[in-house]
């Protein structure tokens, strides 16, 4: 004999709110961001309207791996006790701004916002063939296994991200090679 359970839309919206409420918390760590590929690597310079294309020349150990659809390029990047995860993007315009990014990639560290002067005072400036960019080195120091190496380089109407994800106790180790592969930015001559 077949019984047949009768749900009325009370309790139908009752279980859909309870279920609900049940997936969501104010703990969650994993936020996700739309961001749209760019898939040239032309530097359009707008003051002498020319098309350039750049380069990277990348360290010895680093072993590129196919990252997500969002990246340019993905590398493992070793050191003693593991391996880091650089990510390597180019987004229109400025990205969302170095405000933005900056403070996203301090909270991902559990580490407080910064002003626009504390940014620029925090930055190691430096320049390349590409033009001048900003490295910043996101350390948690109290909490969180995890820091950041990034780098922002302007290039046109576009800007580079270049994001080393690694544990604190190997970026001192990896810096070095970071530094060096964002100084090897070069533009390519047709």
């Amino acid at each position: 004999m077949l019984k047949f359970i009768f749900i009325s839309k009370t309790n139908i919206l009752f279980l859909t709110a309870l279920i609900f409420f049940m997936a969501c918390d104010n703990q969650s760590y994993v936020k996700s961001y739309k961001v749209y590929k760019n898939i040239s690597v032309k530097k359009s310079d707008q003051a002498n309207d020319s098309n350039e294309e750049f380069d990277w020349v990348k360290p010895e150990p680093w072993v590129e791996f196919e990252g997500s659809s969002m990246r340019l390029a993905s590398f493992h990047v070793p050191y003693s006790y593991g391996l880091g995860e650089l990510s390597l993007f180019v987004l229109d315009g400025d990205g969302g701004g170095l405000i933005a990014n900056v403070n996203r990639w301090r909270g991902q560290v559990g580490l407080p916002s910064q002003t626009l002067i504390e940014i620029n005072a925090s930055a190691d400036n430096r320049e390349n063939d590409l033009g001048q960019y900003q490295i910043f080195k996101i350390i948690n120091r109290v909490d969180f296994n995890q820091a950041f190496m990034c780098a922002v380089m302007p290039i046109g109407n576009r800007t580079i991200f270049v994001k080393l994800n690694i544990e604190k106790i190997g970026i001192n180790e990896a810096e070095d090679d970071f530094l060096d592969f964002c100084q090897s930015f070069k533009v390519i001559e047709k």
